[in-house]
């Protein structure tokens, strides 16, 4: 035999190795990725006064307030908190689209990121009824956090249901900001979990 009868098999296993190599450095970015990223939060000014708005309002079992501001401190935690989430829906969508390292972020924040689903629900599950554009009826916005709320199903199915229409209706009257109409979708848009 000559070398170039060799020729298929060493390419099929330079192949291999290559292929083997992008995806080792796919997967060490990814983790790179997280680990950027719960540093750069963890070390942020901006976050942790995020995050001791939540943790107060959570503490004092008073987050569902926030749909009904009653002044200007309400109407600026609520914003807080909102920003607070939209940090964990972001995340939810990064490790939902393999950008974030599930397992590396899910070893460092389950108990939190859990806990913090569940002491939320009942002020998403508000959020997510607003009036319709001609304020006869009301809208269910599925999207509004879904992503958040199918990441933490599938790390505590047993404590964290998907929410839906069926999991809480909307007030009788609207009673604050949280309930103009809101651009977008409701539930026939939403993605499975």
């Amino acid at each position: 035999m000559r070398l170039y009868d060799f020729a298929p098999i060493i390419f099929a296993i330079s192949v291999i190795i290559a292929y083997w190599g992008i995806l080792q450095n796919r997967r060490i970015a990814r983790k790179r990725a997280t680990l950027d990223l719960i540093e750069k939060v963890e070390s942020s000014n901006y976050y942790r006064e995020l995050l001791e708005v939540f943790h107060r309002r959570k503490m004092d079992s008073t987050l569902e307030k926030l749909s009904e501001p009653k002044d200007a401190v309400g109407h600026k935690e609520r914003k807080s908190v909102f920003s607070f989430l939209n940090h964990y829906e972001l995340v939810s969508l990064g490790i939902q689209k393999e950008i974030l390292d599930e397992e590396f972020y899910k070893g460092w924040m389950r108990s939190s990121f859990i806990d913090d689903w569940i002491a939320a629900k009942t002020f998403i599950q508000r959020e997510r009824w607003k009036k319709s554009d001609d304020g006869k009826s009301w809208v269910y916005h599925a999207k509004l956090y879904e992503h958040y709320n199918c990441v933490a199903h599938r790390w505590s199915p047993g404590e964290v249901e998907i929410l839906s229409e069926k999991s809480g209706g909307h007030p009788d009257e609207p009673v604050g900001p949280g309930d103009q109409p809101m651009a977008g979708v409701g539930d026939e848009d939403r993605d499975n979990c």
